[in-house]
């Protein structure tokens, strides 16, 4: 593995918080679909992007996502969000 590739000097602008932050907007405003795109989209970005990735964010992402399968799925967003 090379590491300079991963972990570069020019580390690309954080854009997960925005996601994060919009998720969160969607999330408050009903918005399930929406909201679940934004918090994928942030942690795709963090995945394609270790240097940059907070694991405060990650959480986040993740504990929002078991939170929309909750209250979208029915018993099948149960075992979703357990995962």
């Amino acid at each position: 593995t090379d590491l300079e590739s991963l972990f570069s000097a020019d580390l690309p602008p954080n854009r997960a918080t925005g996601l994060l932050k919009e998720g969160t907007d969607a999330v408050d405003n009903l918005d399930f679909e929406a909201a679940s795109a934004k918090f994928n989209e942030a942690l795709t970005f963090l995945d394609q992007n270790p240097a940059v990735a907070d694991a405060r964010e990650i959480a986040n992402a993740w504990l929002h996502l078991a939170n929309i399968a909750l209250q979208t799925g029915g018993k099948p967003g149960v075992k979703q969000a357990q995962e």
